[in-house]
């Protein structure tokens, strides 16, 4: 990515379900690319998650989880699933 490219999305957090494969790999990606600070979710591709977010992690403007949380607020997902069924 050219670093004099507007990043659309900066200071944006961006929850992408199925994000470990597939679609929602591509979709976590292009957000990270655009300037999201992207939460990286999965259910049973645990390799495949970790490749994404090796991959979001190499770029240096991501950010730590504690600096997300903090500058986001607090994140509760734990009934996400119940309520948005896939």
């Amino acid at each position: 990515m050219k670093e004099d490219r507007k990043r659309k999305l900066e200071n944006k957090v961006a929850l992408v379900t199925g994000s470990s494969r597939g679609i929602g790999r591509a979709i976590a990606i292009k957000l990270a690319e655009e300037g999201a600070d992207v939460v990286i979710n999965y259910q049973n591709a645990k390799d495949h998650a970790r490749m994404v977010s090796k991959l979001i992690d190499a770029w240096e403007w991501q950010i730590p989880w504690e600096r997300l949380l903090k500058r986001s607020g607090k994140w509760n997902v734990r009934n996400m699933q119940r309520k948005y069924p896939t």
